[in-house]
C-alpha cells in the first residue's frame, strides 16, 4: 500500500547500521569520500567569499572525487541494505552499478532539461531585457524546480544497488518506487540538507578560523588549508555515509511497499 513510507524508522535502522557496522565502513569512507575531497580541496584556489575559483585542472579532481565518493556511497547503501558476502563485494558490485546509476542521472538530467527550457525561454521574456534580473530569476527557478524534482530520483542509486538494468529501466523503476511517498521523500532531503550544511558550515568556519589564526591563510597545499579540508572531509564522510545507509534504508521500505501493493492486486 501506497504511502507507508516510515523517515523516522528509516533514521533509526540507518544511526544503528553506522554504528554497528562502524569498523567495517570506516575505511570505505576514508578512501573513497574522505581522501578524494582532501585532495580535491586541498588544491583548490583560492577565491573571494562567495565566489568560486575560475575553471581549471582543479575541476577535474574535484569531479574525479564526487564520481569516486558515489561509488562509495553506492557500496555503503548495498551494505545497509544488507549483504552477507565479503565487503569487497559490495565495493565490486557499486563499480558494476555505477555506471547504470551514472546513466540515468544523466537521462534524467536531460529529461530535466528539456521540460526547464520552456520555463527559462518564459523567465527570460517576463524580465524585460534585464541580464541581471533575468540571471537571478532563472538562477531562482532552477533551485525551486531542482528542490521540487529530487523527491522522485532521491532513491535511484539504491534502487541501482538492489536491481540489475539499464538506465531507463532503472529511472522508470525509481519513478514507480516513489509515487505516492513524495512529501516525505522532499521532507526527508530538504531536513537533510539543511542539516548537513549547517554542519559543514559550522566545522569549516571553525577550523578555518583557527587555523588562519594560528598558522596562516588557507592557501592551496598549505598546512593551514590541509587542516581545513581534512576537518570538512571528514564532516562529509560521516555525512554521505549517514545519507547513504538512509537511502538504503528508505529504498528497502519503498521494494516492500511495492511488493505488498503488487501482491494484493493479484
Amino acid at each position: 500500500m501506497a504511502g507507508q513510507l516510515s523517515i523516522g524508522k528509516a533514521w533509526g535502522e540507518a544511526a544503528a547500521f553506522v554504528r554497528r557496522e562502524r569498523r567495517l565502513i570506516a575505511p570505505v569512507v576514508l578512501a573513497l569520500i574522505v581522501v578524494p575531497a582532501v585532495i580535491a580541496e586541498l588544491i583548490k584556489p583560492s577565491s573571494a567569499v562567495g565566489t568560486q575559483p575560475e575553471p581549471g585542472g582543479w575541476s577535474l579532481v574535484v569531479l574525479a572525487s564526487l564520481l569516486i565518493g558515489m561509488i562509495g556511497q553506492l557500496a555503503i547503501m548495498r551494505l545497509a541494505m544488507g549483504w552477507d558476502a565479503p565487503i569487497g563485494g559490495a565495493l565490486k558490485l557499486a563499480f558494476r552499478r555505477f555506471w547504470s546509476a551514472l546513466g540515468a542521472l544523466f537521462l534524467f538530467g536531460l529529461m530535466f532539461g528539456l521540460a526547464v527550457i520552456p520555463l527559462v525561454v518564459i523567465m527570460a521574456l517576463v524580465s524585460g531585457g534585464d541580464a541581471r534580473v533575468m540571471t537571478g530569476r532563472i538562477t531562482l527557478l532552477l533551485i525551486v524546480v531542482i528542490f521540487a524534482a529530487m523527491p522522485r530520483i532521491l532513491p535511484l542509486t539504491a534502487v541501482a544497488m538492489a536491481s540489475e538494468g539499464g538506465p531507463w529501466r532503472l529511472l522508470k523503476e525509481t519513478f514507480r518506487l516513489t509515487r505516492g511517498n513524495y512529501g516525505r521523500l522532499l521532507g526527508f532531503f530538504l531536513l537533510f540538507l539543511v542539516a548537513s550544511f549547517a554542519l559543514a558550515a559550522a566545522v569549516t568556519i571553525a577550523f578555518g578560523s583557527a587555523a588562519a589564526l594560528l598558522i596562516g591563510p588557507p592557501e592551496p597545499m598549505s598546512v593551514s588549508r590541509l587542516i581545513v579540508a581534512l576537518a570538512g572531509g571528514l564532516v562529509q564522510g560521516v555525512v554521505l555515509s549517514l545519507y547513504a545507509a538512509m537511502t538504503g534504508r528508505i529504498t528497502l521500505q519503498l521494494l516492500a511497499e511495492s511488493s505488498e501493493g503488487s501482491s494484493n492486486g493479484t
